[in-house]
Parts: C-alpha cells; structure tokens; sequence
C-alpha cells in the first residue's frame, strides 16, 4: 500500500487514503481506498448520504512512510516470457 501511495503521489497533486473498517489502526488488515486527484482545489469532503459521509470521516490524516521505491513498469513479468519467444 504504501508503495502503490508513493507513485501516486509522484505523478498526482492530492492523494489521500481512506481505511475502510478501522481508520484509526494502522495495524489492522482492511480494504483502503486511495483516492487520486488532479486538482490541486482540496476537496470538502461532505456528502448528503450518510453512508459516504461515514467513510468520507475515515480519510487517513497521518504521515505514510517514504521508506519504499516508486513503482514502476520497467519491467513487467510477462516481458520475460515474450523475450523467451524471440
């Protein structure tokens, strides 16, 4: 998770991160939902449907460690097996 947020982050202004069960620990296994802008206009973060609202309180406000490489496509796992064809 934290790898896919440091590329996102290098190519989009605004990355936030939205743990779904538990938002206030980090330790426990959950689906989060990053959440990409283009925009560099922050969002108000309010919904009229309380469901959304709900998960829309969940947006991780704390540091996520840098401590991992960006991800790139250098090199994707079937370039080996086509290279083995050629």
């Amino acid at each position: 998770m934290r790898a896919a947020y440091r590329t996102f982050t290098a190519v989009f202004p605004q990355v936030y991160l939205f743990p779904v069960a538990a938002p206030d620990d980090p330790q426990c296994w959950q689906n989060i939902m990053l959440v990409a802008l283009k925009t560099t206009t922050e969002p108000t973060w309010r919904s009229p449907e309380a469901t959304l609202e709900r998960l829309l309180a969940h947006r991780w406000q704390r540091p996520v460690a840098d401590d991992v490489p960006v991800l790139t496509d250098d090199f994707a796992p079937t370039d080996h097996y086509t290279a083995m064809l050629q």
